[in-house]
């Protein structure tokens, strides 16, 4: 699945270049509703930050998409 980097969000603590992150999990619900910027703070509020330093929500399912840092 693909995203351009404008579709995207740097969180608290930022890992914006593809090789510097790894995925973390998801944020619900599905499909989110929300923007990138909601989907950060989903994230932020499940996951913590750190470790979340990423987030996207991607593919045509519209998922929210947590990263860490690699």
């Amino acid at each position: 699945m693909g995203f351009l980097k404008s579709e995207a969000i740097d969180c608290p603590g930022g890992c914006s270049t593809p090789s510097s992150r790894a995925f973390l999990g998801e944020c619900p619900p599905e499909p989110y509703p929300g923007t990138d910027v909601d989907c950060c703070a989903c994230c932020v509020a499940k996951y913590g930050s750190p470790p979340v330093c990423w987030a996207a929500v991607e593919g045509t399912d519209k998922h929210c998409h947590c990263y860490q840092k690699a």
